[in-house]
């Protein structure tokens, strides 16, 4: 886009979805939770990289949210909880990758200077050293969990928590303080293993009247 000098025109991803495996396969992943947890990654990504806006494909049929017998899927569900992690947020950090392979976006929010981390692994369980101002964390299906030492997937032990390869949103306590943010390096660290229509949009920040539309097709390979 720079090269064209069209750098400065919002950017739109007009359809996402989870058909295929990245080898021109065209079968879906078998697993719903598998499902659920790359819709968040790739929203999430995408907010990162600077795309506005970005629509699922789709609500009844391919990227399937919604079932007629069965009602809203984890899908669906997970649709709507990363709808409430980013509308009316700021990422103020972008998502970064860690040795580890270990994803962290910082987000936060006007109200009580809230703070939060979006946090998932690629490969493999990992622990994540995490602070006191910490709180609680938000899973894909938008269940709000307090941290336990005995919570069956993300306990937090000793000032560690499990990240999987499913994506959570931990918060901070609700400050009313200073409005400054304090430096996430400090906070967190990750350490070795351990054991109606049918398009959705998800709008990230206003668009202006002229937009480019582009087609990014995110590899499997790197959110599963």
């Amino acid at each position: 886009m720079a090269q064209y000098n069209i750098s400065g025109l919002p950017l739109w991803d007009t359809e996402i979805s989870y058909i295929g495996d990245g080898t021109g396969n065209a079968a879906q992943p078998p697993d719903i939770n598998i499902k659920a947890g790359w819709l968040v990654k790739s929203y999430v990504l995408h907010w990162s990289l600077g795309v506005e806006r970005c629509a699922w494909y789709a609500w009844d049929q391919s990227g399937t949210l919604y079932d007629p017998q069965q009602g809203l899927l984890l899908t669906g569900m997970a649709f709507n909880t990363v709808y409430n992690w980013l509308v009316g947020a700021t990422m103020y950090i972008p998502c970064q990758v860690d040795s580890q392979a270990t994803y962290t976006c910082w987000i936060s929010r006007p109200t009580n200077n809230y703070t939060a981390l979006i946090a998932w692994n690629t490969q493999k369980d990992v622990l994540m050293t995490i602070n006191s101002s910490f709180t609680d964390y938000i899973d894909v299906a938008g269940v709000q969990h307090a941290f336990t030492t005995n919570d069956v997937e993300h306990p937090l032990v000793n000032g560690q928590i499990r990240i999987t390869t499913m994506p959570i949103l931990i918060e901070r306590k609700k400050r009313t303080g200073s409005s400054s943010i304090v430096s996430p390096p400090s906070d967190t660290s990750t350490t070795g293993d351990s054991s109606t229509s049918n398009q959705n949009s998800v709008p990230t920040s206003s668009a202006s009247t002229i937009v480019i539309t582009v087609f990014m097709f995110l590899l499997i390979a790197i959110l599963v």
